[in-house]
């Protein structure tokens, strides 16, 4: 499915302030030097970003969308809060950004956030967070989902319903009865490589906890 999409300036504001400018997100895996200038400026400062770098992630968080057609690999939903309801998707890219947009129509969306998920350094790692956070949608087609989202200093709870992978296979993962079954991803031609992880002696990535269903 091939999506026209659009990121305005303040949403990219919230990417430069919030991501890109956070050193717990490899953002210069993304896009190289201009996360390390971003980060000097600092998230306090962020409106003195020069307009070359806000230029380059906003066409990189772009382009991360269109290369992302040849491999659709994205949840579907509705969130709901007390104010709205919206349809919403969730993609994976090639370089491991989580990019987050309302769906305006079929083929049209406006992009609400881009970043990388805590511990993820690569794609694999983005599609393996988004089945542990839907998978219980995986089991339940049905299933609601509530979470807290904080956003311009505002709290608010989201109902998330209606959730749909696209092209599950690609994210190795499928429902068996009332578990999931894993299985090895197929590698994305042109996607940026994952990093190799050390591992402790119990041959498990260092810092990260075991999941269930032989998931790590």
């Amino acid at each position: 499915m091939s999506i026209d999409a659009t990121l305005n300036s303040k949403r990219l504001v919230h990417v430069l302030e919030k991501h890109v400018s956070n050193r717990a997100e490899p953002w210069h895996r993304v896009v190289g030097a201009t996360a390390h200038r971003v980060r000097e400026v600092g998230a306090d400062r962020i409106n003195e970003v020069s307009a070359q770098d806000r230029g380059l992630v906003r066409s990189i968080v772009l382009e991360e969308i269109s290369s992302a057609d040849k491999r659709p690999m994205f949840v579907s939903f509705s969130a709901r809060d007390r104010e709205d309801a919206r349809k919403m998707l969730s993609l994976v890219s090639p370089k491991g950004l989580q990019i987050v947009a309302e769906s305006l129509s079929t083929r049209k969306a406006a992009v609400i956030t881009s970043y990388i998920p805590d511990g993820c350094q690569c794609w694999k790692d983005v599609a393996r967070a988004l089945v542990m956070r839907y998978r219980r949608a995986i089991i339940d087609p049905e299933a609601t989902i509530r979470v807290k989202q904080r956003y311009e200093h505002k709290t608010r709870i989201v109902d998330e319903s209606e959730i749909r992978f696209h092209t599950l296979e690609h994210f190795g993962v499928s429902s068996k009865g009332s578990g999931l079954a894993f299985f090895p991803m197929e590698e994305w031609d042109g996607a940026l490589p994952c990093p190799e992880k050390k591992k402790n002696r119990a041959g498990r990535p260092l810092n990260q906890k075991p999941l269930r269903g032989g998931l790590t």
